[in-house]
């Protein structure tokens, strides 16, 4: 869904000095072609869940904060474009760092929501009748919470050890100095990680483990969720 690791890329190679002119031209291409894309499909969840009441589940709710988050992360690449593309995208490290302080803020968030999506659809299939007596109002806060904690603590890391380096290339990897870039870097493989687990433990509950003891109510419910979680795995 993001496209800074399209972004990372040229930093890497910018790193060395050399950037092919084909490294270049792949570059500028996916970042518009998935920012413009990106950024009409994450309107469009956004616009359907608040116009279509059935839409505002608990898990419909959580979709359009992750999608909300990505809409502002790829409009963010498309000024990373914009600068590569007018050849201003080398900067001092506190001008990138305050100048896109919102979308570090936010990509952090979308890290973590992908993770809370997940976690949400396995905690509905492991505890159906628990899941369906929590009130959206206060069950999608509580799953918020730690997402906003963490990128809160990012974020004075990033201000307290900041400086005025000048970089290649303005993108969240960079604008971080190096001891909160390694902390960006080991905490977003641990989320990567984590959603990952959460994701083959959600398989394995639909597709091994809940058939086997399931009721034809019960599964007619594994069926929805099977695709629900088919789409969010697309996502």
């Amino acid at each position: 869904m993001n496209a800074t690791s399209t972004s990372s890329a040229l930093e890497d190679s910018s790193g060395e000095g050399q950037v092919s002119e084909l490294c270049m031209d792949i570059v500028k291409v996916s970042l518009l072609f998935f920012g413009i894309f990106g950024i009409f499909g994450n309107f469009n969840i956004i616009l359907a869940t608040y116009t279509h009441k059935s839409l505002r589940s608990k898990c419909g709710l959580l979709l359009a904060i992750l999608a909300f988050c990505d809409f502002w992360c790829l409009a963010f690449e498309l000024l990373s474009a914009v600068r590569i593309l007018t050849n201003t995208a080398e900067m001092p490290r506190k001008h990138c760092f305050w100048s896109i302080s919102f979308y570090l803020f936010i990509e952090n968030v979308e890290s973590y929501m992908i993770f809370a999506v997940g976690f949400d659809r396995l905690l509905a299939i492991c505890l159906p009748i628990k899941y369906m007596l929590f009130r959206a109002r206060y069950y999608v806060p509580l799953i918020i919470v730690p997402g906003v904690v963490y990128s809160v603590t990012l974020m004075v890391l990033g201000i307290v050890y900041l400086d005025d380096a000048t970089i290649p290339v303005c993108n969240p990897p960079l604008a971080y100095a190096n001891f909160t870039a390694d902390v960006w870097n080991y905490t977003t493989m641990i989320i990567c990680l984590t959603t990952i687990i959460v994701y083959v433990s959600t398989y394995t509950m639909l597709y091994k483990i809940a058939p086997k003891h399931a009721s034809l109510n019960a599964l007619a419910q594994i069926k929805v969720q099977k695709i629900m979680v088919k789409t969010l795995t697309v996502c």
